[in-house]
């Protein structure tokens, strides 16, 4: 009696095609990082413009994405913006308040809307620590959305802050804590 059915006749592709599944699948299955990871990050933003004046100079943003499982469901971007950096002009009517920081910095803050029991203000709340307050920057957002980046990297969905540092020397540790994930340094 012959079989109706053969091994082979369920796995409809070549040999190397098969191969090439195998080792994808065992590929993806050995980059499997845990339901909740943080992957780490940096986003160079290289040049601006305000009005008539132009630079070549680059903002480097520290980006901690925590995702459940494939998904992002929430991420933090903070970049240091020193006095005399030309991406400080951006700042322009809160310019004043960002120069009296020792330190300042920009946050760029997103969440899953899937994410409903976690807002903004978990995260908000921790930078607002001993000598640490947050300032508006809505001049710097409006200024960056016009840069390339800004929709290349979709931050549509992301606020922007202002983090002004009044506490003396660097500052190398600024940790975050997102519920469901392990505490992590976002600097």
């Amino acid at each position: 009696m012959k079989a109706l059915w053969t091994f082979k006749s369920l796995i409809p592709l070549s040999g190397v095609s098969l191969l090439f599944a195998l080792l994808m699948a065992a590929g993806c299955a050995g980059s499997y990082q845990g339901q909740n990871r943080i992957q780490k990050d940096k986003v160079i933003v290289a040049g601006g413009v305000i009005k008539d004046k132009k630079w070549d100079d680059r903002l480097v943003f520290k980006r901690s994405s925590f995702f459940k499982g494939a998904n992002l469901h929430y991420d933090i971007l903070i970049a240091k913006v020193a006095e005399e950096s030309p991406f400080m002009a951006w700042m322009e009517s809160s310019k004043n308040a960002a120069k009296k920081c020792n330190k300042f910095f920009i946050v760029l803050l997103y969440k899953n809307q899937n994410a409903r029991q976690l807002s903004h203000s978990v995260v908000r709340e921790q930078l607002r620590g001993p000598n640490m307050s947050l300032i508006n920057a809505t001049d710097f957002k409006r200024n960056f959305r016009e840069h390339y980046l800004f929709n290349e990297y979709n931050f549509k969905g992301h606020s922007l802050q202002g983090l002004c540092d009044m506490s003396m020397g660097e500052r190398s540790e600024l940790k975050v804590f997102i519920p469901g994930f392990e505490q992590t340094n976002i600097l």
